[in-house]
């Protein structure tokens, strides 16, 4: 009968130097993950600060556009030039368009959904 050569397993020789190797590639690794992260919360920091400075103008520009419509009919109306109701017709469709357009940044597009069953 013949001896089978018994299974060798060669594993890998863990040195001083291979473990400070490998703690090392670690270290690199992490310190690159966490600038990536510092990095991507920047951004996203001034993406935020951005769309807040954007929808600040577009009401404030609302708003002065509410105002000059509201103050254009005062006027005509003070001079008789266009009945009262035109005005609070005016003012009450300007005020929903405004209040609309608002809703609309603050809370973004309404989307309704049916669920089946």
């Amino acid at each position: 009968m013949s001896e089978k050569p018994e299974d060798k397993k060669e594993g890998i020789d863990w040195t001083p130097e291979k473990i400070e190797a490998v703690f090392s590639g670690i270290g690199i690794l992490a310190e690159k993950y966490l600038s990536f992260r510092d990095n991507n919360s920047k951004h996203e920091t001034d993406a935020i600060q951005l769309t807040a400075k954007h929808d600040r103008k577009i009401v404030a520009l609302l708003l002065a556009f509410l105002g000059s419509v509201i103050i254009a009919m005062s006027v005509l109306v003070a001079f008789d030039k266009v009945s009262g109701e035109a005005l609070l017709f005016a003012v009450g469709l300007t005020i929903g368009y405004v209040f609309a357009l608002i809703t609309k940044f603050i809370f973004g597009a309404r989307s309704d959904t049916v669920e089946q069953e």
